[in-house]
Formats: C-alpha cells, sequence, structure tokens
C-alpha cells in the first residue's frame, strides 16, 4: 500500500505501510535539511486478514475457495523525528529484502503538528465502503482546496474488514 501518517507529535509523525511480505529492511527516507535520514520501521504481521469466495483479489483467483484462507500482510511503522512544526518534509517508504529494494513508494510529504495559531486544512469525510471512486474524490478534494493537514475518518470504509482485498485490492476481476 502506499503508505499513511497517523499519530503526530510535537516533532514527530508514524508512517505506516503494508507489504505481503516482511522484508528485512523497512524504512522511511526523509530529505531534511541536514541531508537525507533513514528512519527504521518495525514490522508486524497482521493476524486476521482472509481471503474467501466473494473475494476480488488483484490477478487471483478466489471464486474456488471453499473456505475462507488466510492472506499474509505485514504492516511497517516507522516514527519519523527531529521535525520541526510547520514545515513540511519530502519522504518515501522503502521495503528490503537482504539489501535489495523491492518496494517503493512515491514521494509525499509530512509534518509533525501545526504550530499554535497556525492555520491547517481538515477534511471530515465518511462512509466509502470501498467506493471505487473515492481515491478520485480525495484527489478532486486537492484540486479544489490545495493539500489537506488532516483527514478525519468517520464510518465505514469497507464492507468486511477481515477481507484483505477489500484493503489492499481495488482492482475487480469481472
Amino acid at each position: 500500500s502506499e503508505p499513511m501518517l497517523q499519530n503526530p507529535g510535537a516533532d514527530s509523525v508514524r508512517v505506516v505501510w503494508f507489504t505481503e511480505t516482511p522484508g528485512t529492511a523497512n524504512r522511511v527516507r526523509i530529505a531534511g535539511a541536514n541531508g537525507p535520514q533513514e528512519f527504521a520501521a518495525t514490522t508486524t504481521e497482521m493476524s486476521h486478514m482472509l481471503e474467501d469466495s466473494a473475494s476480488q483479489v488483484f490477478q487471483r483467483i478466489t471464486s474456488e475457495l471453499a473456505t475462507p484462507q488466510r492472506r499474509q500482510v505485514y504492516r511497517h511503522e516507522a516514527v519519523v523525528t527531529g521535525l520541526s512544526a510547520g514545515q513540511r518534509v519530502g519522504y518515501f517508504a522503502i521495503s528490503s529484502i537482504d539489501g535489495v529494494e523491492y518496494r517503493s513508494s512515491r514521494d509525499y510529504t509530512l509534518q509533525p503538528l501545526p504550530a499554535p495559531g497556525q492555520p491547517v486544512k481538515i477534511l471530515l469525510t465518511s462512509d466509502q465502503q470501498n467506493n471505487r471512486m473515492a481515491a478520485a474524490n480525495f484527489q478532486k478534494v486537492q484540486e479544489t482546496v490545495g493539500p489537506v493537514d488532516a483527514v478525519t475518518f468517520a464510518g465505514d470504509f469497507v464492507s468486511q474488514p477481515n477481507r484483505a482485498s477489500e484493503w489492499f485490492d481495488r482492482v475487480s476481476l469481472n
């Protein structure tokens, strides 16, 4: 998955992303004021990710599954520290196996909590339920109001929370 930002602090923010392999080195690289810096990620295997006959997994057939099957999904989390309020910093997430990068995200920006009095743009959204137009809707928000500093999501993100394909495979096989 592409990375997401969580739990900003006064000088830090957590970067989280998911892969189907644990990797041997998962990290976030930022373009710091003193040159690039890397922050190691901790990796946790998700214990309740499944696929069943109704799953729509990219480039896989699941209609023949007689019973739900476990799907390996790994969550990576890096805490980026040493940030300054009000300053966006470029970053990307990297997953490697034995020193060879096999996945790298696109370039994004991050920042810690805003400084007191700093204006912010917050998007409140709800009930996507894996709506195929969600990404286009978020893109339209950015085109209309510019970069959003925070997203508050109140509602159902997917219909079946243990079905991994609803989180990670946005392609229909039909």
